[in-house]
């Protein structure tokens, strides 16, 4: 049986929304029902510095965070309003927390081991750390801050999850938390409640840079596997090796490496042109790193370089540049793009591109963010064969998208935002990990399968890399733990979808 149990502070004056999540984790579908009332007097939301996962905001790979941009809007949510039941029926959460359907006392109950010393129990205790940001919310207004949404969408879809599970048999306890965004929140609950947080089997959630590295660092000290299902960052474990701790969102450099694969695998090296701005050093490191990867996959330093592209040109259209001089008369010109910051240059390098496939074929590789650029000119994307790297990729012709999308709407009312589905598949793959392979699941990651809706789990160990007297590198311990499963997607008829 999976139990959960809610957590979610309270604070001065803030007792009203807590219990209306108490009524959101024991009723959702009344939660979610359709509003009734004036749909166009919406409030217009302030920006806030926690970084919201994914949605309209563009994802910087380099830094691993969700940033603002005055360039791009950003896709409003459908307005949610509380509304009140009866206290009886649903009592409030206090600071002490509620526990639903508990199965037990606990305590760990070992009923058979396996290799690495892994231990199978009756149950797994999961804690669940997430910004519902309850000490935002005065009761003056009926709506949730805006930024509170994204983590009740991924609750709601770890909930459909660990419904699933309870049918396969798995055994959860689940706490979920409310982090407040804050490191400070974050520090007051891993004291308050260290009996369960220090006895889970696995931690899931954080959202904010500094959280994450909080709870990286809390997990790697007590040795409990932590997955991150947003940050990219690279650097959170940098110089502190942590093997507990799980990336689920692929770095930029794991980005990178997957776009040079896919065009080394489609087309010949000598059709490949890398392409940077002048004036853009962070670019132009790009392009050096993906002339690593070229030799990493030839398995020669010797390969000959891919051909490079340096724009000094700075006038708005790049009226100064040539580009028919890295044309591949007669074959395909495969440009890769590895930058998002520039959008001016980015448009003024395509309209190039397109110009000249009028007489040459031309195909370009891009960033994720591309497909959040919503004042792009999408002829250019469909004439120029685009191609990007995707973290996250629904098919929704696919039966079983189409089945957890009729099971969210039937039990919440509304349909599931990309955060629901990163909330049910992260729950179910690692539910089903933790009941497969024990505790010491993540040594079983060669073993795992996928039945995932958004991503597929090609979970990687990123190693330390020293060097010797010589000067030569070698590799040591995990740094920690990376999903490096990317989908690279197509712009064919007028939509992203798998290149394959």
């Amino acid at each position: 049986m999976i139990s959960v149990r809610n957590l979610l502070q309270q604070s001065n004056g803030n007792s009203f929304l807590v219990f209306l999540l108490a009524l959101f984790v024991f009723s959702s579908c009344e939660l979610f029902k359709p509003i009734q009332g004036d749909r166009n007097k919406d409030k217009e939301e302030k920006e806030e510095e926690l970084d919201p996962i994914g949605g309209g905001r563009i994802y910087n790979p380099e830094t691993g965070e969700f940033e603002e941009t005055p360039e791009v809007l950003v896709d409003k949510m459908d307005t949610i309003r509380w509304r009140e039941i009866s206290t009886r029926e649903y009592p409030p959460i206090t600071t002490e927390g509620v526990l639903a359907d508990n199965s037990g006392d606990g305590r760990d109950v070992v009923i058979g081991e396996g290799e690495f010393g892994t231990q199978l129990l009756r149950s797994y205790n999961v804690s669940m750390m997430l910004p519902f940001l309850t000490d935002r919310f005065d009761g003056s207004d009926p709506n949730i801050d805006p930024n509170a949404r994204w983590a009740v969408q991924f609750y709601t879809g770890a909930k459909l999850a660990m419904q699933k599970l309870d049918a396969e048999g798995v055994n959860l306890k689940v706490s979920v938390y409310d982090t407040k965004a804050n490191v400070l929140a974050l520090n007051e609950l891993i004291q308050r409640d260290t009996g369960f947080i220090q006895g889970s089997h696995l931690i899931i959630g954080t959202v904010r840079g500094e959280c994450v590295k909080r709870m990286a660092d809390y997990a790697g000290d007590q040795q409990i596997p932590f997955v991150s299902p947003f940050s990219a960052s690279s650097s959170i474990t940098r110089g502190n090796p942590n093997p507990f701790y799980l990336q689920i969102n692929p770095s930029l450099t794991t980005h990178l490496k997957e776009l040079t694969r896919h065009a080394k695998e489609n087309y010949n090296s000598d059709q490949i042109v890398l392409v940077a701005p002048g004036n853009n050093e962070r670019a132009k490191d790009r392009l050096r790193y993906l002339q690593m990867v070229n030799a990493e996959l030839a398995g020669s330093t010797y390969v000959p370089r891919l051909e490079e592209l340096i724009i000094d040109d700075e006038t708005p259209t790049l009226e100064e540049t040539n580009i028919d001089i890295v044309m591949k008369n007669g074959r395909e010109t495969v440009f890769i793009v590895p930058m998002w910051e520039d959008k001016a240059f980015i448009y003024a390098f395509l309209r190039k591109a397109y110009l000249a496939s009028r007489y040459t074929p031309v195909v370009v590789y891009g960033m994720p963010q591309w497909q959040r650029f919503e004042d792009a000119d999408y002829n250019y994307y469909e004439n120029l064969n685009l191609h990007i790297s995707s973290e996250y990729y629904v098919d929704n012709y696919d039966e079983t998208v189409r089945e957890f999308r009729q099971d969210y709407y039937d039990e919440y009312s509304t349909i599931p935002s990309a955060e629901a589905f990163r909330g049910y598949d992260n729950m179910l793959y690692f539910g089903r990990m933790l009941k497969q392979h024990g505790t010491k699941f993540y040594e079983f990651f060669d073993r795992s399968e996928n039945n995932s809706l958004h991503t597929n789990y090609s979970i990687q160990p990123i190693l330390t890399v020293k060097k010797d007297s010589y000067d030569r590198e070698t590799f040591g311990e995990p740094e920690r733990f990376e999903n490096q499963f990317v989908h690279i997607l197509k712009f064919e008829d007028f939509y992203f979808q798998p290149a394959e």
